[in-house]
């Protein structure tokens, strides 16, 4: 009878224990791995982590999903994404490590003008320019000038640069016409001079 109860206490023990150790199971990531593999494409300084996301494995066969933050990548790796090119940035979490692909280009400029200049002839300088959000710290060039006074129509470029952007040039032309000179003003009368044997001279008159 005893060894009954012994035998029948072993076999409930048996049954019990993996259900007890199966609850008292501590919870680990056993892998991790991005949600996705795409690789996008940034402009320097505008990487967000908010686009990505990790997928974490336990062990107890949960799976959830973690947004990526600057706290999963090493310091050296966070530098490229302040390089141009294509980078390999690896991912760690809690132990585990993954990795996923981007691609840094430079910035390129937006809402920049080179508009053309139409007018007519001043004697003053007509002056061309570029315009619009053109970034702090910029160098535009001009060729072959951005002043013209005289009449004509002139072809101009302007190259700009940028510390992280990428070069870009702009075309543009300037016509200056000819001015209309209102000659009501103006006289240029004969003049009648006898002989002396000197020169003699004749002149526009008038508001010039």
């Amino acid at each position: 009878m005893v060894k009954k109860i012994k035998y029948a206490f072993i076999l409930i023990v048996l049954l019990i224990c993996p259900c007890i150790l199966s609850a008292c199971q501590i919870e680990m990531v056993s892998s991790i791995s991005m949600v996705s593999d795409v690789v996008n494409t940034y402009a320097i300084g505008e990487f967000s982590y908010a686009d990505y996301k990790i997928s974490v494995s336990y062990n107890t066969e949960k799976v959830e999903e973690v947004e990526l933050t600057a706290d999963m990548i090493s310091d050296e790796d966070e530098l490229k994404l302040l390089q141009e090119g294509e980078h390999t940035i690896n991912v760690s979490y809690k132990k585990k490590e993954c990795s996923f692909n981007v691609k840094i280009e430079r910035n390129s400029f937006k809402n920049v003008e080179f508009n053309p200049i139409e007018t007519t002839y001043t004697g003053e300088a007509v002056i061309v320019e570029v315009t619009g959000d053109i970034p702090e710290g910029a160098e535009i060039i001009y060729s072959p000038a951005n002043s013209f006074v005289n009449a004509g129509e002139y072809e101009v470029s302007a190259t700009i640069s940028c510390e992280n952007y990428a070069t870009k040039t702009f075309n543009t032309t300037v016509k200056i016409s000819k001015a209309n000179y209102d000659m009501s003003g103006i006289t240029f009368e004969n003049k009648f001079f006898p002989y002396t044997g000197t020169a003699h001279r004749i002149e526009i008159s008038g508001q010039l």
